[in-house]
């Protein structure tokens, strides 16, 4: 069975969704339907094997098309750097990054959207940092059993901004050709260009340029147009998960993908305060500085400008 030639690997809350969108309308390249197809990041998929997962996601006759997924779940699970390089060591590897406060506030207004978060932001903020500051590896799988703490997304709001220790991990098992690091910041602003950059890097024909390049997918919000208790109830009754497990596993996705994206009532944006931004600055900084000395290139987020590499 044919393996995959590339993955974006993340991060979340990062336009992952913009660029899986883009890509999947190019005529080399052959895509799930639904966007997350998580094989390597799912015990329960990863242990019957890569043919298995691929038969109910890609069709055999595509074979000489460029296979790839988007899954942002790859830069928040220690394991999945290893598993990659074991089975797949010759696919190429895509981060696109946000600037990791933008990125943080994004991810905590989906918990707000989904009724899991009750805190403010600069209290989830103030939350987080004192519990890294006693846990500093709390997007390892490993660590969070080995700490007792609990895993939800809640916890990680700052944690999976670390990108410099993310791609670290990954630098270990790939060569730098193998891995190309985007930023939203171009993807938004020059969008044409972005994405021939990562065409050609893999392999398909960056003269070609998808129509809907430069679309905005997947708008966010904090606040539901059908409360997130309807779906719980739903969940909860026997002859509506009857129905639900007979429905096929990628249409399933797409329903999920498509009740996310519509399901938002669209409201100004947010902004983050100045005390809490600032915070957030500090708290990352080490962490950027890491990211520029493996990527051998400065970040474009202006605030993150002092910020040294060596």
């Amino acid at each position: 069975m044919k393996t995959l030639d590339f993955i974006v690997i993340g991060a979340q809350k990062s336009a992952t969704t913009s660029l899986f969108r883009y890509l999947q309308q190019h005529p080399e390249i052959n895509m799930p339907a639904d966007k997350e197809a998580p094989f390597f990041s799912e015990d329960r998929f990863y242990s019957l094997g890569w043919e298995d997962f691929a038969r109910t996601r890609f069709d055999p006759s595509t074979s000489g098309q460029f296979w790839g997924t988007v899954s942002p779940q790859y830069m928040s699970d220690q394991r999945v750097p290893a598993r990659i390089a074991q089975h797949m060591p010759n696919t190429r590897l895509i981060a696109l990054l946000r600037n990791p406060v933008d990125r943080a506030y994004s991810h905590y207004r989906m918990a707000v959207r989904r009724g899991t978060e009750n805190r403010s932001f600069p209290e989830a903020v103030d939350d987080l940092r004192s519990i890294h500051h006693q846990h500093f590896d709390l997007a390892a799988p490993d660590a969070q059993i080995e700490n007792g703490i609990k895993n939800c997304e809640e916890e990680y709001y700052l944690a999976w901004g670390e990108y410099g220790r993310v791609l670290e991990l990954y630098r270990r098992y790939f060569e730098n050709d193998r891995i190309l690091v985007l930023y939203m910041n171009d993807l938004k602003n020059n969008p044409d260009e972005t994405v021939r950059t990562a065409l050609e890097f893999i392999g398909a024909d960056g003269q070609i340029i998808p129509a809907n390049v430069g679309k905005v997918y997947h708008t966010g919000g904090t606040k539901r147009i059908i409360p997130e208790t309807w779906k719980h109830f739903l969940r909860d009754q026997d002859w509506f998960r009857s129905l639900w497990h007979l429905v096929p596993e990628q249409t399933r996705g797409n329903i999920n993908y498509w009740y996310e994206q519509l399901n938002v009532r669209k409201q100004l944006p947010d902004t983050i305060d100045p005390g809490t931004r600032l915070k957030l600055v500090d708290y990352f900084s080490s962490d950027v500085e890491l990211l520029q000395n493996v990527c051998s290139r400065r970040v474009p987020w202006k605030e993150f400008s002092g910020v040294a590499t060596s």
